[in-house]
């Protein structure tokens, strides 16, 4: 419950610094909805702005919006926490438990709260892997514009270290990586922007994978890079048992034009 109070304030915050900067202290009432003005400090309930009057852009009036839109969620007390990552876009996304004598009861998808935060709702696909050894590598696989693809990872069975690439020239964190415990009892979600090479580590066996995919599988524009690429140097927790023949064979960072395609 305080968590909540404090999101609302920050939000509040937020929201009000956005307006008082353009100078703007009047909110009109719509002919349908209302809304409460504020300044400062002052909470948020009932919110109807009409963000283009607040602003001279569609890209000021987008934040706008999507703070509006996080807010309302937050007052409604069921939500995701995302939880920003060192690369741009991506976002480890935990589950808020709400308790009781039953169990709990959480949400694991909105595509609300994804708007919400910038981030691309669309699910095209979704894929279950299974892997029958620890120490089990797939990746580093991604698909190219104009297929290219989120992706939304959680381990559902063992536990897998996932990792992922910033593969975005334009990107302030192009070609760096992160890697991401997720297990079934830390029920932690990784979400994986556009342009992003993706790749796990199954780390017990048995381990089961689920992906909820934002663009179908489109094989003529599927790019990958090899697990053990000297540039990157990522510390796999484990040996490797096992990987497919396909994995082994993507080429180095060296082959590779700028903008993911393969040079093989």
């Amino acid at each position: 419950m305080q968590l909540k109070y404090q999101l609302k304030n920050v939000l509040a915050r937020r929201i009000s610094n956005l307006i008082n900067r353009r100078g703007t202290e009047n909110i009109k009432k719509g002919k349908e909805k209302s809304c409460t003005r504020f300044i400062g400090l002052g909470l948020i309930q009932n919110i109807s702005l009409h963000p283009l009057r607040l602003c001279g852009s569609l890209r000021q009036a987008a934040a706008r919006l999507r703070l509006i839109s996080l807010l309302n969620i937050h007052l409604k007390g069921i939500i995701m926490i995302f939880i920003e990552t060192a690369l741009k876009d991506a976002f480890i996304i935990d589950l808020e438990e709400k308790p009781d004598h039953r169990g709990f009861f959480a949400r694991s998808f909105c595509a609300q709260e994804f708007e919400a935060h910038g981030l691309k709702p669309t699910v095209a696909q979704c894929n279950l892997s299974f892997n029958y050894k620890k120490g089990t590598i797939r990746g580093m696989h991604y698909q190219i514009l104009p297929a290219a693809e989120t992706k939304l990872i959680r381990c559902t069975k063992g536990a897998i270290y996932d990792v992922i690439i910033d593969m975005r020239p334009e990107s302030p964190s192009f070609l760096s990586h992160i890697g991401v415990k997720l297990t079934p009892e830390n029920r932690r979600a990784l979400y994986v922007p556009e342009m992003f090479a993706h790749g796990y580590q199954a780390l017990t066996d048995e381990t089961e994978v689920i992906y909820q995919v934002g663009e179908f599988y489109t094989p003529g524009y599927e790019r990958g890079l090899r697990y053990d690429d000297p540039f990157f140097a990522i510390d796999w927790p484990l040996d490797v048992t096992e990987i497919s023949e396909k994995d082994l064979n993507w080429p180095l960072l060296r082959m590779m034009t700028v903008g993911g395609t393969a040079s093989r």
